[in-house]
């Protein structure tokens, strides 16, 4: 991803003041389909207020953008590391604008697992890009050809957190009724580093 928060401002003004699309194709673009999802954007109700969002993270970097239209409030988060929660950190701006409590981070306890329980999630799960391996009785998500090393600790049955990074996100490693263990959706292809 390659851009700065000047050229974020510039999207969010377009937006703003519908500059890219037509009227019909605005009214599409910010109507929420399912889920909250519109199409690229989630839409939200948030204290009388419409709220817009979205956020990624990867290869190494991360973003969240939301928007207020009605009270022209832009929030843009990017950052050069993928350790950022980008998501709670864009909230507690948001909430500190609207007069709110921002969330509090909190870092679950560790549960120890020996080497043998930990070498059940270990394989590859997307050739050359997401294999999962255990090293000195620690689990790590390796991705992109072995160039990024993101040690995991248990924090519950089959779920597993990054070690040190801010994000809160939970890592199901086998979901509940499964046996195979998968990532991001993709399931465990191979006991081997393929």
């Amino acid at each position: 991803m390659v851009t700065d928060c000047d050229d974020l401002q510039k999207w969010y003004e377009c937006l703003k003041n519908r500059e890219i699309l037509s009227e019909y194709a605005y009214g599409i673009y910010l109507s929420e389909n399912k889920n909250n999802y519109c199409y690229g954007l989630e839409r939200y109700e948030d204290g009388g207020t419409i709220k817009y969002a979205h956020g990624r993270d990867t290869l190494g970097v991360s973003a969240y953008t939301q928007y207020y239209f009605d009270e022209d409030i832009c929030i843009i988060v990017i950052s050069n590391t993928e350790s950022l929660d980008q998501y709670r950190f864009g909230n507690g701006i948001a909430a500190i604008l609207h007069n709110e409590q921002a969330p509090v981070s909190y870092r679950p306890e560790e549960i120890y697992l020996s080497p043998k329980e930990l070498e059940k999630y270990t394989g590859t799960y997307l050739p050359g890009k997401i294999h999962i391996e255990q090293r000195n009785g620690r689990l790590y998500l390796v991705r992109v050809n072995q160039n990024i090393h993101i040690e995991l600790y248990c924090v519950g049955k089959d779920s597993f957190k990054r070690r040190f990074e801010e994000q809160q996100t939970v890592h199901r490693l086998i979901a509940e009724g499964d046996t195979k263990p998968s990532v991001w959706g993709y399931g465990r292809m191979s006991r081997r580093f393929i």
